[in-house]
Formats: structure tokens, C-alpha cells, sequence
């Protein structure tokens, strides 16, 4: 699970007793390749809780990987695509 998370504690993957990563929003405002391999290699799930991420060039990149799965209000929960 990788959560898209400004700072402080990551209280996503607490409520949902997950362990995952979680990824500041400045870090998908790059287009790159060292992001694109992290997410298709440790996350199956993604949640967001700020709907500008989507806007990044970062997550451009890996969102034709997922399908949104859960929304309410700014929370979104994506999911990997598997062919």
C-alpha cells in the first residue's frame, strides 16, 4: 500500500492496520522513472487524500496502471490493474 501523504503521522494505513510506504505529494511533481518502479513494485493499492496529487506528472505517469476503487470526499483509494 503506498499513501500519498503530507506529512506527519500516516494515520491512512494505521486506520486500515496496513504496512505500506508513504510518499510526500512533492515527490510525484517529477516525472520519473525511480517513482513509476516503486509504485508497480510495492503498491498494489494507492490512497490519496488530496485530489491535486492527481494533477502531478508523477502520477500521470502511473495512473493508467490503476482504477479508482473507493471515493469519498477528498479520500480516494486506487487500485493495481492486473492484466
Amino acid at each position: 500500500v503506498l499513501c500519498v501523504s503530507k506529512g506527519g503521522p500516516n494515520v491512512a494505513l494505521y486506520l486500515i492496520d496496513q504496512k505500506g510506504y508513504v510518499i510526500p505529494p512533492e515527490d510525484l511533481k517529477s516525472d520519473s522513472l525511480a517513482l513509476k518502479k516503486l509504485v508497480l513494485r510495492n503498491g498494489r493499492y494507492i490512497i490519496l487524500n488530496d485530489k491535486q496529487v492527481k494533477t502531478e506528472k508523477g502520477f500521470k505517469t502511473i495512473a493508467p496502471f490503476f482504477e479508482l476503487l473507493y471515493r469519498q470526499g477528498s479520500l480516494e483509494v486506487f487500485k493495481l490493474k492486473l492484466n
